[in-house]
């Protein structure tokens, strides 16, 4: 009987996440480059409201990994918003006004 063997690449190289709400980098801009594969991803999946997209840094960078609607109490979120400056309550006030905005246009 044969054994069944699982290979799996480790590409080396730096990882970074990039957030986006409502097709903005949040909470501060990014490298163009990451940004225009960023916003073309989310527009191809109609995503709303905030997604995480996680990168491995390279001459060419490559999507590793996309996370629609992730946990704004995600560690590597909070990370990323206090180093833009932003506390945790003015980070959930600001999604807050965000999901309303999809109700108030009956979205």
């Amino acid at each position: 009987m044969g054994e069944e063997v699982l290979l799996l690449e480790q590409i080396a190289g730096e990882r970074v996440s990039l957030f986006i709400l409502d097709r903005s980098p949040f909470p501060s801009a990014f490298d163009q480059l990451y940004q225009a594969a960023v916003q073309k991803a989310y527009d191809v999946m109609e995503a709303r409201g905030l997604a995480r997209f996680d990168f491995i840094r390279l001459d060419e960078p490559i999507l590793e990994w996309v996370e629609i609607a992730p946990d704004p109490m995600d560690e590597q979120f909070l990370l990323t918003a206090a180093s833009a400056g932003w506390d945790e309550d003015s980070l959930l006030q600001s999604l807050l006004q965000h999901s309303g905005r999809d109700h108030s246009l009956g979205v």
